[in-house]
């Protein structure tokens, strides 16, 4: 009696599931580097500059970025042009622990700990997606 697998090549089925991975670089060993906040206290508000540059390094959304930091600070956010105004003083370290949580918990992949993953909605449930290795979790959806 034949076996099934005997009928096909090693090589040919590691040619075709390598041909199937998304092309974003699997194999680059570059290190992701967290962004530093550009924050600053003026008065009884804590000023967050150059908020767009951020997101598009994480590939995030604004909103789900600061409805995060909402949470996570206990304070309300306002954005005005390329800037965030958080209400209260917040030093720039408790910040910075924020964003290291928010690319903990919605950047990188759990499985290669890659950052290139994108988030899904799929019915009720967030899902990342990593496009380097293919993996999918649930994460926590935001309230």
């Amino acid at each position: 009696m034949s076996k099934y697998w005997e009928k096909y090549d090693y090589d040919d089925a590691l040619s075709r599931g390598r041909s199937n991975l998304p092309q974003i670089v699997a194999d680059d060993d570059t290190r992701f580097e967290i962004p530093k906040i550009d924050s600053e206290v003026e008065g009884n508000r804590t000023f967050i500059n150059s908020l767009k540059a951020l997101m598009n390094t994480l590939h995030r959304k604004e909103s789900h970025f600061l409805k995060f930091l909402t949470n996570e600070l206990g304070t309300s956010a306002n954005v005005e042009g390329q800037r965030v105004i958080l209400q209260g003083k917040h030093s720039r370290n408790q910040i910075q622990k924020a964003l290291e949580r928010y690319i903990e918990l919605y950047v990188l992949c759990a499985t290669c700990n890659k950052p290139d993953t994108r988030l899904e909605q799929n019915d009720r449930i967030m899902m990342m997606r990593c496009e380097a290795c293919g993996a999918t979790q649930a994460v926590k959806a935001l309230k």
